[in-house]
Order: structure tokens, then sequence, then C-alpha cells
């Protein structure tokens, strides 16, 4: 006589789910970061058919090999919560401590299903830029040279990289003879953005009529008061070239002749 297996109810039914989840969708709070700047929030936009438990890992992403961030993968990963599954987004801080200075650095999320089937977002951009601003220049235009007497003047004043515009005025700036009136103005750029500009047009006027001497510009306390586009602030210590002019209305003595050697041997150049 043989032992006999009890009988079971039916069929056990195993389902094997090899398709990947949809792809997530990511947006930055900011794109670009200064030194100071606080952590990043990135809003990962779910898939349709996201569910409660599902995983959301964050890494860098160059020359085709992903890196994990730290505190965002694995055990520290973002679980999807079920608010966040029927709301089909979430959120992510990142620590701006965690993204490379000075760089332009790729991202990408991975999103992982209960079925451990991942499928990654396309890349995102965050770039840090650590690096304060500063005044290169205060030269004459090419146009002039530095002797003058003229009732203003100009001077041409070149930063680093693009400012803001509207961060850049008269009182960035000490100037000889005290008392002149300056007028700035932002001539030259090198990205698209109007708002910011690295070459400033500085017009020196309102000194007496019988004035003479130099004129000449300088950065006030040694600095200005403007910020790059990440929103550094200018560089606390700077050190720039600087140009200026001399002055004289006075008329040639006719009656000295070092004067008619001079006019002579002016007259001689022509």
């Amino acid at each position: 006589h043989g032992n006999e297996s009890p009988a079971y109810g039916g069929d056990i039914d195993i389902i094997v789910d090899k398709t990947a989840p949809g792809v997530p969708t990511v947006a930055v709070s900011k794109g670009l970061i200064a030194e100071a700047t606080s952590d990043v929030t990135l809003t990962v936009t779910l898939p349709s058919g996201t569910e409660a438990g599902e995983k959301v890992e964050l890494y860098t992403f160059g020359s085709n090999t992903y890196t994990p961030v730290s505190g965002h993968v694995a055990g520290a990963a973002k679980v999807v919560s079920g608010s966040e599954a029927s709301a089909g987004s979430l959120t992510i801080t990142l620590d701006a401590a965690k993204i490379p200075d000075d760089a332009s650095t790729d991202f990408r999320v991975k999103l992982t299903d209960l079925a451990g089937n991942v499928t990654p977002s396309a890349s995102f951009n965050i770039t840090s830029d650590n690096t304060a601003p500063k005044v290169n220049a205060i030269a004459r235009p090419s146009s002039e040279t530095i002797d003058t007497n003229a009732a203003s003047v100009k001077f041409e004043v070149t930063t680093s990289e693009d400012v803001k515009v509207t961060e850049v005025t008269g009182t960035d700036f000490v100037v000889t003879p005290s008392g002149s009136n300056l007028t700035v103005a932002a001539i030259g750029r090198n990205g698209s953005d109007t708002n910011f500009a690295n070459k400033f047009e500085v017009t020196v006027s309102g000194y007496a009529a019988n004035y003479e001497g130099d004129i000449s510009l300088a950065l006030a306390a040694g600095k200005g008061s403007y910020t790059d586009p990440a929103g550094n602030p200018e560089a606390s210590s700077q050190s720039p070239s600087t140009e200026k002019y001399v002055r004289d209305v006075t008329p040639p003595d006719y009656n000295d002749s070092n004067s008619l050697v001079e006019i002579k041997n002016t007259s001689v150049q022509n």
C-alpha cells in the first residue's frame, strides 16, 4: 500500500513581470547654482501605472556610466508613497554640497518597479559656478589717447564674466577729480541675456571747465556690488589694470620758446 499525497485545490499561477516601467521626467528648481546656494528641488513626474513601494534613485551620468549620488540610492532611495503614486509626482531634495563644484553635471533618476524592472529618466543638467566675478580692466576706449581737453571722457570697464547690469552703478567707482558726475551703460556681453553684461561704458563729466590734471576711475573700496548669473557676489579683492586721462586746457604761450618748439614739431609731424 503506497502513501498518497493529499489533494490540493488547483493550479498555482506565477506571474513573471519583465516589463519596464514608463519613463519618469524631472524638473529642477534651478539649473545654475552658486557656492552659497541652498539645496536644489527635483520634481519627478511619475509614469502612468506607478505603484506605492516603487523606488526612485538618483545618479550622475557621464561617459555612458551611472554613478550613484550618496544618500539617494539603495536603502536611501526615495520610496513612492500611496499619495505620490496617486498624484503622479514626488519631490527629491538634492543637497548643493553633492553637486560638483564649478562644473556642468548631467543627472538621471532611475525608477524601479515592484518586480525589479528599471527605467532611467532622460538626463537633466545642473551647473555649479563658484567663481566670484571681478573687474579686469578700467581703460580708455581704443580711439582715445591720454591727453584731452574735453568736457567729458569715457572709460570702458571690463568684468571677468557677465554680471547683473542694474547692479553696476556710479557708486561702485571713485573718480578723480572728486565731485564729477558718472553715468554707466552696458555696452557688451558674453551671453544673450540682456540683464547681464561684461563691458560697461562709464562717462565722467561735470568737472570744472578750467580743471587740469588727471582724470581717473577706480573701484570704490576696492570692489563693486554686483553678482554673476549664478548669484556669486564680486570678489573681495580686486586689482584691475587701469588707464587715465591728463586734461590740459591751457593754450600754448607763443612767447614761450618751449611752446614754439612744441608747435613747430607738431606742424612738422602733421
